[in-house]
């Protein structure tokens, strides 16, 4: 016989809330697409705005 103890209860709500952020940053990301890391293209515009280049 399994015994579900509070242990179990709050590693599944909290791998509940931790899944619907995760989600809802995946829906957040589907509706503004950017990319985690800058590209050299980035970087070479900011320098130019600088007046580094």
């Amino acid at each position: 016989m399994a015994v579900i103890t509070l242990e179990d209860v709050f590693f599944f709500i909290s791998g509940l809330i931790i899944g619907a952020m995760a989600f809802a940053g995946y829906l957040d990301w589907r509706k503004h697409p950017e990319s985690l890391f800058e590209d050299d293209d980035d970087i070479i515009k900011e320098a130019k705005k600088r007046g580094e280049l």
